[in-house]
């Protein structure tokens, strides 16, 4: 069992991340999607919910921006009951996938990771589903195998019925000494879930290495009246 405040001090660049889990009361869901950045180009950017109240990534300067689709992307969208966040245009892919009634999997099927070589960044993504009060949320990463461009690995993780308190996180990069972009492996990490969307939201930003952070989103559902509530905080203001 680990905190929020564990893992996240344990590397100075996660990258993007997503973590998705319940409360320690089960009353509410939370959500967190946070993007950090080295480069200029990666360090440019804020959040923004747009009309359709979705969570877009927006350049924060009016500079030119390289590589402008893995960087500038819808991050969270909803389909009926069901939440979607990634780290890329598959936001797109998976809602119109559940429109033609295919499954989350089903959605993901052709999608590749990130052509950014030599990294292969692999894309993150994960479904929180509220539907008749019976929660399931998963996850999804896929990456190049050993960061071959001609190879791809496709992972798939299911949770069913949460525990109160509890929650997953999953996120691109595992910093090592030779790799610092290293793709995450593994299942996605159980953490500790507090009561709170504030202490949710605090506890992840306050970890987050200061450099590299660059913006960090949540939202709560309340499980009964499915009241939602979202916060942003934005390094570039």
């Amino acid at each position: 069992m680990h905190t929020i405040e564990s893992i996240l001090k344990q590397s100075t660049y996660q990258g993007r991340g997503i973590i998705i889990g319940i409360n320690e009361d089960y009353t509410e869901a939370f959500i967190a999607y946070f993007i950090m950045g080295r480069s200029e180009n990666s360090r440019n950017r804020i959040f923004k919910i747009n009309e359709k109240q979705e969570l877009e990534t927006i350049p924060f300067k009016n500079i030119e921006i390289k590589n402008k689709d893995l960087v500038i992307y819808t991050a969270i969208s909803k389909f009926k009951e069901k939440i979607i966040v990634t780290n890329g245009t598959q936001t797109e892919t998976i809602s119109k996938g559940l429109e033609n009634n295919k499954t989350f999997e089903e959605s993901l099927k052709e999608t590749k990771f990130e052509e950014d070589p030599p990294i292969l960044t692999p894309r993150i993504s994960a479904i929180l589903n509220l539907e008749n009060e019976n929660i399931t949320y998963k996850f999804s990463i896929i990456k190049s195998n050993n960061k071959n461009i001609n190879s791809v690995s496709r992972f798939f993780f299911q949770y069913q019925n949460p525990l109160k308190g509890l929650g997953h996180f999953i996120h691109t990069y595992k910093e090592t000494e030779k790799d610092p972009t290293n793709s995450f492996f593994g299942e996605p990490i159980e953490l500790i879930i507090p009561k709170k969307l504030n202490q949710f939201t605090e506890k992840i930003w306050d970890s987050l290495n200061k450099e590299n952070r660059i913006s960090l989103f949540t939202k709560s559902i309340n499980l009964k009246t499915k009241e939602e509530k979202n916060l942003i905080i934005n390094k570039n203001k």
